[in-house]
């Protein structure tokens, strides 16, 4: 989560704060300024109180159903059925074996058929089980050789 607000950062814990800060700050604003506005025009009771807070209540889980859609509209794209994405990163440019056929997995997503895979890297092989979305691959030259993670 992103907590930059303008030149603030807030952090997780003191999003808890916010809720009784605000009430502390609303409650006085309301009583000395908006209800006696109001009372002008209206009578106010502790019947249209709670209906205006449902209302506006109702409005935030528009919006935030909206925001929601919005953000699900820039998320990654799935893989197709019966695919799997798997993230090759690393140092080496080894080509990778996998089930006895060479494979040329770029530096990036690839998108490949599910199913157990038995990767070689030169003398280096292990078995992978790709049934879910998305694997990370990693490939990096040390001093004792190849290292797979």
């Amino acid at each position: 989560m992103d907590g930059r607000v303008g030149p603030f950062t807030i952090l997780p814990d003191q999003m808890n704060t916010f809720n009784p800060l605000i009430i502390l700050i609303m409650v006085p604003i309301f009583e000395a300024f908006i209800y006696p506005f109001t009372r002008k025009f209206i009578e106010i009771t502790p019947l249209r109180k709670m209906g205006a807070g449902g209302l506006l209540a109702a409005i935030a889980f528009i919006m935030a159903g909206f925001l929601q859609l919005k953000i699900n509209s820039t998320l990654e794209p799935y893989p197709s059925d019966g695919n799997v994405f798997i993230q090759k990163f690393g140092s080496e440019s080894l080509p990778i074996t996998f089930n006895g056929t060479t494979s040329s997995l770029t530096n990036g997503k690839n998108e490949i058929p599910s199913g157990f895979y038995t990767a070689e890297i030169n003398d280096y092989s292990t078995t992978f089980n790709l049934s879910n979305n998305a694997y990370i691959f990693g490939v990096f030259d040390n001093q004792q050789g190849y290292v797979r993670s």
